[in-house]
């Protein structure tokens, strides 16, 4: 609804913290540009997960040190 309400121009989060420990979370079917959950909601490590569309993620000018890859996902 809100790509309709923009013209295609808005991006999509989900925030699935409470979702992904009782169903599937298939980001593809929901479209969306990031989807964010924690790992320890489905007794996981006490660790976040985000997941971004490559050419989002490659886009971003994220602050790295030196010895850190240039493509997403690892460049920090």
């Amino acid at each position: 609804m809100a790509r309709a309400l923009t013209n295609g121009g808005a991006l999509v989060f989900v925030d699935a913290v409470h979702y992904a420990p009782h169903a599937l979370v298939d980001v593809r079917a929901w479209d969306c540009d990031f989807l964010a959950m924690s790992a320890y909601k489905f007794y996981g490590p006490h660790v976040g997960v985000l997941f971004g569309k490559q050419a989002l993620l490659d886009s971003i000018d994220f602050p790295k040190l030196i010895p850190a890859p240039d493509a997403a996902p690892e460049k920090r």
